[in-house]
């Protein structure tokens, strides 16, 4: 019966609050933007596949373009090879600034399909909005990005990419098998052919 009673306040104290999800911050919204815009996330962040531009001021806060490729080396063939926006929210509230961060699709991104790849992949959503949270606390709490406070979404979304990445591996070593069997065909036919 005692769990009962704290399941049932633990669920009052969040209906409570009203749908105010995030992270209050004791600064007014133009303080935090002023804070955060220019603010860069590190590349270690996102491995050696993507990165993200610095922060830009937004119509309701900031946002960051999470870039395909490294910010040294980015992927080539794309006039704009943005994959999706971290965006913050900034919000006027008693005490200060509520922040509430979420992913969007690029600008001119098909929203339907961004959703779809989104919601087929939870883990990592997860993993790109914890960096997107820990970005935002690092700027307005005036320290250094810890990835430590980011390392469990990045290994739950790396173990949930594991059967993906297994089957890419899987079709990559039979695509490779499949060539050196029509290399040794092609090179079998060559060599009776000249034979004749």
């Amino acid at each position: 019966m005692r769990r009962v009673r704290v399941a049932f306040a633990v669920l009052s104290l969040a209906l409570c609050a009203c749908g105010r999800q995030g992270t209050v911050y004791a600064v007014q919204p133009k303080a935090a933007s002023d804070t955060l815009v220019g603010m860069r996330i590190p590349d270690l962040a996102f491995g050696d596949m993507a990165h993200a531009e610095p922060a830009e001021a937004t119509p309701d806060g900031v946002a960051w373009r999470v870039v395909r490729g490294s910010q040294e080396m980015p992927e080539e063939g794309d006039s704009d090879h943005t994959v999706l926006l971290l965006s913050a929210t900034l919000a006027q509230v008693d005490g200060g600034t509520l922040v509430s961060v979420s992913l969007k699709p690029p600008p001119g991104g098909d929203k339907a399909a961004f959703d779809s790849t989104i919601g087929g992949h939870p883990a990592v959503a997860d993993m790109f909005r914890a960096i997107a949270s820990e970005a935002v606390d690092a700027g307005l709490t005036h320290r250094a990005f810890a990835f430590a406070n980011i390392r469990t979404s990045i290994l739950l979304a790396t173990v949930s990419m594991l059967p993906e990445i297994r089957q890419k591996l899987d079709d990559t070593a039979k695509a490779s098998e499949q060539r050196d069997r029509d290399t040794l065909d092609n090179a079998y036919r060559e060599d009776g052919g000249a034979s004749k």
